[in-house]
């Protein structure tokens, strides 16, 4: 099994997301607006089916997640799923106005007492994606 280090996640998809990004493999009718947590789902699956096909989701996953962590608090904050997004993709189609809409409105994070949210609430919302 491969391991995804920062490293990795910053080179793997470099030229191969940019081309697949939009043609996912959970395609959105046409009239349906593409919400931050559509193109977080988008992101995740291109780069996982695009660099790491024979990876279980779960896998990768926990992978993603914990190589995020950068600073090994068990919490992903705003700017390490920043971070993570523009190493997976190169031109972060996913704002950061988006990505702290998501850490609010989607995992529960109250900007006024905290600035992250545990890892295992992050791993929970990219899994929401093979179910």
């Amino acid at each position: 099994m491969m391991s995804l280090s920062s490293l990795a996640l910053r080179t793997a998809c470099r030229s191969s997301c940019r081309a697949a990004l939009f043609a996912s493999s959970f395609p959105l009718p046409a009239e349906t607006p593409i919400t931050a947590i559509d193109k977080l789902h988008q992101v995740i699956e291109t780069f996982r089916m695009t660099n790491f096909p024979q990876t279980v989701p779960h896998e990768f996953v926990d992978q993603v997640v914990t190589a995020a962590d950068e600073n090994k608090d068990g919490r992903i904050s705003v700017d390490e799923m920043s971070v993570m997004l523009r190493n997976i993709y190169s031109h972060q189609p996913i704002s950061r106005e988006e990505v702290q809409y998501i850490m609010e409105i989607d995992l529960g994070m109250n900007p006024d007492i905290e600035d992250s949210v545990p890892m295992e609430k992050v791993k929970q919302l990219l899994l929401e994606i093979y179910h």
